[in-house]
């Protein structure tokens, strides 16, 4: 009886110290995996900048030719070549945002998604269907399918006529009744 329970002891007393092992290789195996998400979004984060920083030189150098103002500058005039440079550098900017999984979107047109727009207001039209985006302030934007921004639409509405019923009381009656 006694071995019985001394074998007993040792299988218990292997068991916990294979619990405790097994506990510790995944408290390194959760940390080491936390240690490696962090790099990796440092990494993701460096290649944004390394994107980014030459667009940045273009805008101090733009920044910088707008302080002479308006002069001659090779037959080009400094405020055209300013104008070419801006666009210039935006479509960089938008293209290395694209490289990047940022992709921009317009409702033009379409029906009003609110899961896609937001209506920042309303024109009365004949002419459009109810519910359909006549105009847009601001494009919306997508990352891997999510909407980061969505689109600042006007959405068209039906006009309304010029008559107004009186509202009705409680009665059911006409209010001027």
């Amino acid at each position: 009886m006694a071995n019985e329970l001394e074998k007993l002891r040792s299988e218990a007393n292997q068991l916990n110290n294979d619990y405790l092992r097994s506990l510790a290789e995944f408290d390194n195996f959760r940390r080491r995996k936390e240690r490696e998400l962090q790099e990796f979004r440092e990494f993701a984060n460096e290649q944004l900048l390394l994107e980014l920083i030459p667009i940045l030189d273009n805008f101090e150098r733009a920044a910088q030719a707008t302080e002479t103002g308006g002069q001659e500058r090779g037959g080009e005039c400094m405020d055209d070549s300013l104008r070419k440079g801006i666009k210039l550098i935006f479509r960089q900017l938008r293209e290395s945002l694209a490289r990047c999984g940022l992709c921009e979107y317009s409702c033009l047109g379409e029906v009003f998604d609110p899961r896609r727009c937001e209506a920042i207001s309303f024109q009365e039209l004949d002419d459009k269907p109810e519910n359909t985006v006549i105009g847009e302030s601001a494009k919306g934007y997508t990352y891997k399918s999510k909407v980061l921004r969505p689109a600042m639409v006007v959405v068209a509405k039906p006009k309304t006529t010029g008559e107004e019923k009186p509202p009705v009381n409680a009665g059911g009656h006409n209010a001027k009744s």
